[in-house]
């Protein structure tokens, strides 16, 4: 009986668990097409992506699961959790290609990196994201893949 009761209590609180993370994304990812709304310019892709990060803001800011952009305007990547949104102009951009290391951050797999120059400082500023599908991102932006990186 005591068993069935810490089973019964124990199931109960993985559901309950999950019904809270369910609604936590889709609150985060509700949020950020939101913001994305807001882009000018017309919509050529978007799909969920992981943020390795934004150099300018070092390792650990910026990190995590959101949704990456491209219009015609600009490449924009929306964090769900914590809500951040990232906008790079595509006339600013400088290069694309890919990597497996950044922040180091090491992957198994190569990323999309994106360099360009911020408008607000001048500066040459880069950011990396996981996505699934690589090779349309980097036609549809001009990019190529980085010789492979042998870690």
């Amino acid at each position: 009986m005591t068993t069935t009761i810490l089973l019964a209590v124990l199931i109960l609180t993985l559901v309950l668990s999950a019904v809270i993370a369910v609604l936590i994304v889709r609150r985060g990812r509700a949020r950020a097409l939101e913001n994305l709304s807001q882009l000018p310019g017309v919509l050529q892709r978007s799909m969920a992506a992981t943020s390795l990060g934004i150099t300018s803001r070092g390792r650990g800011e910026a990190q995590g699961t959101g949704t990456l952009v491209l219009t015609s305007d600009e490449v924009a990547f929306a964090q769900w959790r914590p809500d951040y949104l990232l906008r790079i102009p595509r006339a600013q951009i400088l290069e694309v290609d890919t990597t497996r290391t950044h922040l180091e951050r090491k992957m198994k797999n190569d990323v999309l990196r994106i360099r360009w120059t911020d408008t607000a400082t001048g500066a040459e500023d880069t950011f990396a994201a996981f996505v699934r599908d690589l090779d349309p991102w980097l036609t549809d932006l001009g990019g190529q893949r980085s010789p492979s990186e042998d870690e």
